[in-house]
């Protein structure tokens, strides 16, 4: 009996630290996705098409309909649009003007209701934040986005003076990261890596279970 409980013991073991592992290669994977988000995002506060159109958005935002803000809109749909075409899990990509308010939304559903408006409250803190460097917020449930959980990344765009003309923004989905977590290799037929977020008392997983069909509701577990 005493073999058998140490054999039973030592498998647990083995299987608790194989597990273990895996937790350690998952948390390396989403680091790594955060790190590919910062160097996009230190890329994108030096292109000179964004830092060239940010104050002439800044002076005419009030007036959308003028030549001055779609000429420049204009020129930045059509390199911004490649952000979403190349990552999926970009729902949006944005520019503040200093004072943190919304002057330019890529998507056209944000386009006549967020122009002049700040960052919505549950992101507020992202504006102060990137002003000095670039930011990638906690995963939070996302109004813009009809309360999907998701992230914002911002850095500040400067002229070449050291002025701070803006923030560059993009709005990340968290079903990019919880498709990290569900990839199953080494985990049998069964198993598998919940990632979730704390979420007003509780978690909210961002991915579904790996046998669960697809587009089934997320999983909240209450405290």
């Amino acid at each position: 009996p005493q073999l058998v409980a140490a054999e039973l013991l030592q498998g647990q073991a083995q299987r608790v630290a194989h597990l273990e592992m895996v937790a350690a290669l998952k948390a390396r994977e989403i680091e790594a996705y955060h790190e590919d988000l910062r160097v996009a995002l230190r890329l994108a506060q030096r292109y000179l098409n964004v830092r060239t159109n940010l104050p002439i958005l800044a002076a005419s935002f009030a007036e959308p309909d003028g030549e001055a803000y779609r000429r420049a809109r204009a020129e930045l749909d059509g390199q911004l649009s490649q952000f979403p075409r190349a990552q999926p899990e970009i729902a949006d990509v944005m520019l503040l003007d200093p004072r943190g308010r919304v002057i330019y939304a890529l998507s056209p559903g944000h386009v006549t209701s967020e122009i002049g408006q700040p960052l919505p409250a549950a992101f507020e803190e992202v504006a102060s934040a990137a002003e000095s460097d670039v930011y990638l917020s906690p995963v939070r449930p996302n109004p813009r986005d009809g309360g999907r959980l998701g992230l914002l990344g911002a850095a500040p765009v400067r002229s070449e003076e050291g002025e701070l003309l803006g923030l560059f923004v993009i709005e990340v989905r968290g079903e990019a990261l919880g498709r990290i977590a569900a990839e199953a290799t080494d985990l049998g037929g069964t198993g598998e890596v919940m990632l979730a977020v704390a979420d007003g008392g509780g978690l909210t997983f961002l991915h579904g279970r790996r046998h669960e069909p697809a587009g089934a509701p997320l999983e909240r577990l209450g405290f």
